[in-house]
């Protein structure tokens, strides 16, 4: 188990080192804890995210990426195409460990593997057109898949993603997707805010 630092919250176990802030709302106050990370290994780190690995096989991630608050809330649908991701905190979650893909002919099956040509093609055909962004864009770029369910599976992500904007993007390459042990392909880190994005880049 991760420690945490700083003054002890009351409800804390005698000897428990946490460190945190309350949050209030119009009708009590929340008081939350940051999860260490000084003992856990970085494994990733991107615009929005840094991923550490934890015991047991799990990921904690430190995260302000809008996807992953969405897939937090079980707003994406369910699918063995994207992760479960558990709420821990403020800009905190945690998932199950996900093998990296660096070759996806060779360690996806042939389903994902199909599936992820597919999905990289439309994605490139878009990027080109400037049309990897915006809700319209992909429901149009999603639309065109092959397979029924990974087609609504598509559909129904950016549908709840829609709840932050209008200005939904996604991105599909060796370094934002996963895979299980079976070779079923991960949609890790494929969708995005593109005016997040510009702010991050932006420094704001």
């Amino acid at each position: 188990m991760a420690k945490c630092w700083g003054p002890q919250h009351p409800h804390d176990e005698p000897g428990a080192h946490c460190s945190g802030f309350f949050v209030a709302n119009s009708t009590e106050l929340h008081y939350h804890r940051f999860m260490d990370t000084k003992d856990m290994k970085l494994i990733g780190k991107g615009t929005f995210t840094k991923a550490y690995k934890m015991k047991g096989g799990r990921v904690f991630l430190k995260s302000d990426c809008h996807a992953k608050e969405c897939m937090s809330l079980k707003w994406f649908p369910k699918s063995r195409l994207f992760p479960k991701i558990k709420k821990e905190g403020y800009g905190e979650y945690s998932m199950k460990f996900y093998e990296r893909v660096r070759a996806p002919k060779r360690q996806l099956n042939d389903g994902g593997w199909r599936l992820y040509k597919e999905l990289r093609s439309l994605f490139t055909e878009a990027l080109y057109g400037g049309k990897n962004v915006g809700y319209d864009n992909l429901r149009q770029m999603f639309g065109k898949l092959e397979k029924r369910s990974a087609r609504a599976a598509l559909l129904g992500a950016t549908s709840a993603m829609s709840n932050y904007g209008e200005d939904v993007g996604f991105e599909i390459s060796p370094r934002n997707i996963g895979t299980t042990k079976s070779g079923n392909l991960v949609l890790l880190d494929c969708f995005f805010m593109h005016n997040q994005l510009v702010e991050k880049r932006l420094g704001l």
